[in-house]
């Protein structure tokens, strides 16, 4: 029962995270703050560049950890040692990567030093969590993000009445960070971690990036391309220069969002066992009534989100077409995810990276297509990310359908 009461906590923790940012992305706007370009635009980059950090290794070294029921000797394991240098060697590999990428989304080489070591700072938080979530602490994992997610917005915000500067929000969120990795973050792993940083060698860094090669890479490039899907169009907007369209926008998709994260939550998380076992059937994959009942329930939750916000004027005039259309692009982004989680763990990873790549293709192409002699609307925007969602829909679907005529 106590498990069951922490896990409906973790839940309610992942949504209040989506809005808790669109709350404070709405009254900035609203205000017209000046930094909430700037700000948003950090929200976007975040969601989009940790993606990058993450380690893969983490597969092999929780289930040995855990599997062995050795959870008491975790502090003495030659494994957690080698985990810890694998991760920060993972981060030295791929800072440069973050750095140019944030560079490309911020047109600015300050914003991108702020946002690279920012996003170094939630990939340490991606990974205390992490360890909580495997421990099955559900209720100490939820306080940290919480913590994480509302203590710089509760205290930036009286901060930015007064000094209306994103950097003024941006340190305080790196000050809030390093307070909340103080308390929360074991001092034994601490230490380790400095002691591990003093023997960091050049050759082991190059074993490492041999190793990467070798084993994660595939499953890191289909991580960032699937983490990606649902951010083409706000990186779209956010590297064309649109940057007034992005608050706005990220409200809208925040909002939405609740229709893949009730899918994620209560549809595909709770049954990892049955996509991996093999079917040749779909409805082994979607069970019809149970999950467009979740998808019916997110899509209503939204739209009612929408709607009252509309109604008080508290994000720009929008038609309500807009929100439909979103949505529905939201909807087939998630039909794919239970046939995309059966491919994962029962076809060969080339074949799906290959469906993202095409995915991103037709994106791209069409974003350059409406917009090369016109201006940005949000309404076209949809209508491409809508387009290339049902596109990416139909190609999930074909590939399942060959493969278990081939199998």
């Amino acid at each position: 029962m106590k498990i069951n009461n922490e896990k409906a906590f973790f839940n309610i923790s992942r949504i209040f995270g989506l809005g808790i940012k669109a709350l404070f992305v709405i009254v900035l706007n609203k205000f017209e703050f000046d930094s909430v370009d700037d700000i948003t635009l950090y929200f976007i980059s975040l969601q989009s560049l940790m993606i990058i950090y993450n380690n893969h290794s983490y597969f092999s070294f929780y289930k040995k950890t855990f599997d062995a029921n050795r959870i008491n000797e975790f502090y003495d394991t030659h494994s957690l040692k080698k985990y810890i240098s694998l991760t920060i060697y993972h981060i030295l590999l791929f800072y440069p990567i973050s750095l140019l990428l944030s560079l490309f989304l911020t047109k600015s080489i300050l914003l991108s030093l702020v946002f690279s070591i920012l996003i170094i700072l939630e990939k340490i938080f991606d990974e205390l969590l992490r360890f909580h979530l495997f421990k099955k602490y559900f209720m100490i994992w939820s306080k940290i993000f919480i913590m994480k997610v509302s203590l710089p917005i509760i205290l930036g915000f009286p901060l930015l009445i007064f000094f209306d500067k994103s950097y003024v929000f941006f340190l305080l969120l790196l000050l809030t960070h390093l307070c909340i990795l103080l308390v929360f973050l074991d001092k034994g792993i601490f230490r380790l971690s400095i002691k591990i940083i003093q023997y960091l060698r050049l050759n082991h860094f190059f074993y490492y990036l041999k190793d990467y090669i070798l084993i994660h890479f595939k499953k890191q490039l289909y991580s960032i391309l699937t983490g990606n899907v649902i951010q083409i169009d706000k990186i779209f907007l956010a590297t064309a220069g649109a940057i007034s369209f992005l608050p706005t926008y990220y409200i809208m998709f925040q909002i939405t969002n609740v229709i893949n994260v009730f899918t994620e939550l209560f549809y595909i998380a709770p049954r990892r066992s049955v996509f991996v076992s093999k079917t040749k059937s779909i409805r082994h994959l979607i069970k019809p009534k149970f999950f467009f009942f979740i998808l019916l329930f997110g899509f209503l939750i939204s739209y009612t989100i929408l709607c009252v916000v509309s109604f008080f004027e508290l994000i720009d005039n929008i038609n309500f077409n807009v929100y439909l259309i979103y949505m529905f692009a939201f909807i087939a982004f998630c039909l794919v995810k239970p046939i995309g989680q059966y491919l994962f763990w029962n076809s060969s990873i080339k074949k799906q990276i290959f469906l993202e790549l095409i995915y991103f293709t037709i994106a791209i192409t069409l974003f350059i297509i409406f917009f090369h002699n016109s201006e940005i609307n949000i309404l076209s925007m949809v209508i491409i990310f809508l387009i290339s969602n049902v596109m990416r829909l139909i190609l999930y679907l074909t590939n399942f359908l060959y493969h278990v005529r081939k199998n």
